[in-house]
């Protein structure tokens, strides 16, 4: 009985050691089967990261290539631009040339020696003192100054030169300018007022007083005196008419437009015997 104990009691023991064994083994499998799953998910999640991180190489290099291509087109562009600025170039570098060759020649003609500059001086002179009565005093004075100066040899005939130029462009503009003064005048019937007086070049002269009532425009007129101007101020409603819309616009009262002028308001300077 003793020895039968004995083997049962073996038997038990080896019976709980292979059981024990068994889930020894199976624990085992099971985290085996655990970190396999485990390594495929980490293979999974690096072959995602691969194809995203391919995805977003290609995006980049696609992004790269649009942008290499519009630099190519903005560089296109400018090498055009460039070349149209060089062509610019050229044709103006051409004009100041001509006009440098003009402004020679003109200086040439006005003259080489100071006698011919102050025979210029006098023409310019008598243009200005046949003209507008628009600050004649001063603009006359300056050139008469200057055929004074080149007739004692206090001026060199360059600066003659420079100063007639520069009073032949001051005429020249005088000519094409328009402009508006507040000015005194006196009327014909002696009367002292204060008018918007209204200049169009060396061609035009007409005032309108504050009140809109007094109108008058300069004429030429030969006398026995010699040739002068007059104002007329018995104007009739068109021709009042005309003159507040040329003031009004000048005076930006008005929007600008063109104003058809009647005849008897030509720009042409009207003689009156």
């Amino acid at each position: 009985m003793k020895m039968k104990s004995r083997i049962m009691g073996a038997l038990l023991v080896v019976g709980t050691l292979y059981a024990q064994s068994e889930v020894d083994l199976r624990l085992k499998k099971e985290q085996l089967e655990a970190d396999i799953r485990k390594i495929d998910r980490n293979i999974i999640s690096t072959d995602s990261l691969t194809t995203l991180e391919s995805k977003r190489f290609e995006a980049k290099k696609s992004r790269q290539v649009e942008t290499i291509a519009q630099k190519k087109s903005e560089l296109d562009t400018l090498s055009d631009q460039l070349r149209d600025i060089q062509v610019q170039i050229g044709r103006e570098g051409f004009k100041q040339s001509r006009f440098k060759m003009k402004t020679e020649n003109l200086n040439s003609q006005l003259g080489a020696t100071a006698l011919a500059i102050s025979k210029k001086a006098a023409e310019v002179a008598s243009l200005v003192e046949s003209g507008l009565p628009w600050d004649l005093e001063s603009r006359v004075s300056r050139v008469r100054a200057l055929k004074r100066d080149l007739e004692v040899g206090t001026a060199t005939a360059e600066e003659g030169t420079s100063r007639l130029s520069a009073m032949v462009s001051a005429e020249i503009k005088f000519n094409d300018e328009v402009v508006l003064n507040e000015r005194s005048i006196t009327r014909n019937n002696g009367e002292l007022v204060n008018v918007q007086m209204l200049r169009m070049g060396n061609v035009w002269m007409v005032y309108m007083d504050a009140t809109g009532q007094m109108y008058g425009r300069l004429i030429k007129k030969t006398s026995d005196q010699g040739p002068g101007y007059v104002w007329v101020e018995d104007l009739d409603f068109n021709q009042r008419k005309a003159v507040r819309e040329a003031i009004e616009i000048k005076m930006a009262k008005r929007a600008p437009e063109l104003i058809l002028l009647p005849l008897s308001l030509s720009v042409s300077p009207q003689e009156v015997k």
